[in-house]
């Protein structure tokens, strides 16, 4: 949507295989290609898959949905152009940790709408429900691990704060799906889903919560 979007493409030996679009965490804000890098690797090895690393845009200089538009842009491009990636008429999924699972999320439940088909969805420590801006008392309420978890390990409630506040600042638009998957009208007809949580994380109840509203709508 603003210009080229890089990538960076791991292949295995393995003549034909699936396409996993993998986007990296960092509170949308920080991380790259090359903090990742470990990440993606494995991933195409313990997948022996082609996996299609993508480096979106970031705030504070581009605000949602900015990340979002790459991260959809870059999966209508690699879905388009399988036969460059690993191969035409293989599986396509999408991939991603933290922030990279929150648009992981989302580009499901846009890809499902509009294309292409995604044949699956790995979903690592997700952020899946912005309404409140992580500050509103009550809504923090139904996700109990965002206080209890809420400093003394590697990520804190404040620095999700301060994630939010970089990537949505005061747009009105934390309930849009597109950041908050949670808020989607429908969960139905998304592709099949790992999703994984890390026990002492703040976000750890609302990965937890994304899974079980997916497995309410037959995913």
């Amino acid at each position: 949507p603003a210009g080229p979007i890089p990538v960076r493409v791991y292949r295995t030996l393995r003549p034909l295989a699936p396409t996993v679009v993998y986007f990296h965490g960092g509170g949308w804000v920080a991380g790259d290609l090359d903090t990742h890098d470990r990440a993606a690797r494995t991933l195409a090895i313990e997948l022996d898959a082609t996996v299609v690393s993508v480096h979106y845009r970031r705030p504070p200089e581009d605000r949602f949905p900015a990340a979002f538009d790459d991260a959809l842009a870059a999966v209508r491009h690699v879905g388009s152009n399988l036969a460059a990636y690993g191969g035409a008429g293989q599986p396509l999924a999408v991939a991603g940790d933290s922030a990279g699972g929150n648009l992981a999320a989302a580009v499901a439940i846009a890809a499902r709408d509009a294309g292409p088909r995604l044949h699956a969805q790995l979903l690592v420590y997700p952020v899946t429900d912005v309404l409140g801006h992580f500050r509103d008392p009550e809504l923090n309420r139904n996700y109990p691990s965002r206080e209890a978890n809420a400093e003394g390990y590697f990520l804190s409630l404040a620095v999700m704060q301060w994630f939010n506040d970089h990537y949505l600042g005061d747009t009105g638009l934390a309930g849009d799906p597109r950041v908050s998957p949670m808020r989607a009208a429908s969960l139905a007809g998304l592709p099949p889903a790992v999703l994984c949580t890390a026990q002492f994380d703040p976000l750890r109840d609302e990965g937890e919560a994304y899974a079980q509203a997916l497995r309410r709508a037959g995913v």
